[in-house]
């Protein structure tokens, strides 16, 4: 019994892994087919040296004393020559696509079509070759290079080193006519291509595991940056980010001169809503109004929480009287709306101070002139809107 629960077991832990090669990795197929894009061109590169000077060396220095000779040495350079035109073609194409964000399925199927032209090579020099030498050489280079350097899904990479496999069977025996020795090039070739889906299975896993763990940190980082420039509470920008929001403001306002303003706002009597409904019933008006004040902004305006019941919003690029409408618009949106919280329906005002943002001595005060402005809404009865421009 225990013997079937281990075989049972390790039935299904292959079951898994089988099922993780056929769908790894969805997620990092667009990483992956940009990755393979790159190397894709840089390897053109090389491959055009290389097989130039193979050419080279074909044409002035390799003798053809005999017909098999002269043979082998036409059907090299032919096949050379063949993969220099498509590797050039190849490059001119890469070269465009290297730095595109959108992939298109012309690339998809791009990457996979010079692997497989790749191992081809290998399979025809290594027929080739045959005339005159036993070794697979050319074969197994191609296996092993493909399978280190691309970055090849394993579903495909199976189908690709299978068929690229039974293509080499087949035409390695045009040349390869001793039934012994066929045998034996044939079995060498199997190792090769199972080296070569080996190296292909550490590379893409290899791959995937660092683009995860590259998405794990940026969404850590992330988080980070959601906690130190957000409110918990309101999930609005922090005083912080308003703070570096407002120096990129004032450089952009002193090189091209337009004017912005502040308002800072200040829930009326809010400790009141707090001794009477209790800080829960408080924290969901703050969180209701945030997204009231944040559903009637401009996409170009900037909000945040100072702290408590105030809130800061920065006007970019308007004129007094446009942000004189604006902060009345704000006030009268607060004062008409209810704010439901369970069986609560609670109504609010508002006080609001105006100021133009290029007024400021430095960063430290820069809303330090609404502020004043507020003030004198609220000593002249609250639910007003003052302005400042000093």
């Amino acid at each position: 019994m225990l013997k079937e629960v281990k075989y049972s077991h390790k039935i299904n832990v292959f079951k898994d892994l089988i099922l993780e090669l056929i769908h790894n990795n969805n997620s990092i197929l667009h990483d992956s087919v940009k990755e393979n894009i790159k190397r894709i061109y840089y390897s053109t590169i090389i491959a055009v040296f290389v097989h130039t000077s193979v050419i080279l060396y074909f044409l002035f220095i390799v003798p053809s004393d005999t017909f098999i000779q002269t043979n082998w040495k036409k059907g090299i350079i032919l096949t050379h020559t063949c993969l220099l035109v498509l590797m050039v073609v190849i490059f001119l194409i890469t070269y465009n696509l290297r730095n595109q964000q959108y992939l298109t399925f012309f690339t998809f199927i791009l990457q996979y079509l010079f692997i497989v032209f790749i191992i081809l090579a290998g399979v025809i020099i290594t027929t080739i070759d045959q005339l005159i030498t036993t070794s697979i050489t050319p074969f197994i280079l191609a296996t092993v290079t493909t399978g280190t350097i691309f970055l090849i899904r394993p579903l495909i990479s199976f189908f690709i080193y299978l068929g690229s496999f039974a293509f080499y069977c087949k035409i390695i025996s045009v040349t390869c006519t001793s039934g012994d020795l066929l045998l034996s090039n044939r079995v060498n070739g199997l190792l090769a291509v199972a080296l070569g889906f080996a190296l292909s299975l550490f590379m893409w896993q290899n791959f995937s595991l660092k683009i995860m763990q590259q998405r794990k940190i940026e969404n850590q980082q992330n988080q980070l940056k959601q906690l130190a420039y957000h409110d918990f509470l309101t999930n609005l920008p922090n005083r912080r980010f308003f703070d570096e929001i407002i120096k990129k403001e004032m450089a952009s306002i002193k090189l091209y001169g337009y004017e912005s303003y502040i308002i800072v706002i200040d829930i009326d009597d809010f400790k009141n809503i707090n001794d009477t409904y209790g800080h829960t019933v408080g924290d969901k008006v703050l969180k209701q109004l945030a997204t009231l004040l944040q559903n009637n902004l401009r996409a170009s305006d900037t909000i945040a929480r100072l702290g408590g019941e105030e809130f800061i919003i920065l006007l970019s690029r308007v004129s007094l009287e446009e942000a004189k409408i604006v902060a009345d618009r704000f006030r009268e949106i607060i004062m008409k709306n209810e704010f439901i919280v369970n069986e609560f329906t609670i109504n609010i005002t508002a006080s609001l101070g105006l100021s133009i943002l290029p007024g400021i001595e430095s960063i430290d005060n820069y809303y330090q002139s609404a502020d004043k402005a507020l003030y004198r809404a609220k000593n002249d009865g609250k639910n007003k809107v003052r302005i400042n421009l000093f």
